[in-house]
């Protein structure tokens, strides 16, 4: 698969005596070129969509393994969707307004515009990276409204936060980690954590790594 923008890589020991898992990660996915067997898996940016995850992440990810004679058996897809679960009052507001400036950063970034045109939303890209250019950041985040960042983001209640994160990567993620605004209450989020915990243990549930 070969990576169009931005694109790293990581590392993670597998064990004693093991050799490290390579992990790459990159904004938006191309062409049907196989990962090299070094590659264990793919680490998909915060800035994506439910729709884009269908439409062009997986079709590129499966394409490409399948290029290379290898399924997804041994090979781990991790995500990490813009959340927002924080109590309903100001402390909600304050994140949400967090995860718009978030959304409109990474929407500023050329690299990303194509998840961007999937969407019709292109213009949007523009116009947030004339404002960038000019240093006007603090005007950005009100650009991104709430159709933007509820494709962009999870926004749900702590009891219904499992299956709005499922929906939104379409439970294709083997590991999910929780990308939270600044500012949130470690505390508050590590409850959200554990209980998303148990919840992908139960039987017969989506059952991603949850972190």
């Amino acid at each position: 698969m070969r990576a169009a923008g931005r694109r790293s890589t990581s590392t993670r020991r597998l064990g004693r005596g093991s050799s490290h898992a390579v992990f790459t990660a990159w904004v938006r996915l191309a062409g049907t070129a196989a990962p090299r067997p070094a590659v264990r898996g793919l680490i998909l940016y915060s800035f994506t969509t439910a729709r884009y995850m269908r439409e062009v992440a997986q079709p590129a990810i499966d394409r490409g393994l399948a290029a290379g004679g290898r399924d997804r058996n041994g090979f781990e897809v991790r995500a990490s969707p813009f959340v927002v679960t924080d109590p309903d009052g100001p402390a909600r507001e304050r994140a949400i307004s967090a995860v718009r400036e978030q959304i409109a950063f990474y929407a500023s970034t050329p690299s990303y515009r194509p998840v961007l045109e999937l969407h019709g939303w292109g213009d949007l890209g523009t116009e947030l990276w004339a404002l960038s250019r000019q240093n006007r950041w603090a005007e950005m985040g009100a650009l991104i409204d709430d159709d933007v960042l509820g494709a962009f983001a999870v926004v749900a209640e702590p009891e219904g936060l499992a299956e709005a994160i499922r929906q939104h990567i379409g439970g294709y993620a083997d590991r999910v980690g929780l990308t939270l605004p600044q500012g949130s209450d470690p505390d508050w989020h590590a409850g959200v954590v554990r209980s998303l915990k148990e919840t992908a243990a139960a039987p017969g549930s989506w059952s991603p790594d949850i972190s």
